[in-house]
């Protein structure tokens, strides 16, 4: 299966979702959008800083779209 889109975020032990600062308004408003549609919940926008601290903390899952439509999360490697 070929993926469509993906993404990066963090999900912290209090269920928390948080999704790097986007590179420019338009695109982090599309990447927001087709996030809550695949999640189900809002994610919060994390500063480079914070984003980097948790992804250390907790991991960073991924977000995956297949051009199928299929939706996949991908839960976050062991934490260093």
């Amino acid at each position: 299966m070929d993926i469509n889109r993906i993404c990066d975020f963090v999900e912290t032990p209090a269920g928390d979702l948080y999704l790097q600062k986007p590179d420019s308004w338009l695109g982090g408003w599309a990447r927001h959008l087709w996030f809550k549609r695949c999640i189900g919940k809002k994610a919060k926008i994390a500063s480079l800083e914070l984003y980097e601290n948790m992804s250390r903390e907790y991991g960073v899952c991924q977000l995956v779209e297949y051009n199928t439509g299929l939706v996949q999360v991908l839960a976050p490697e062991a934490p260093e």
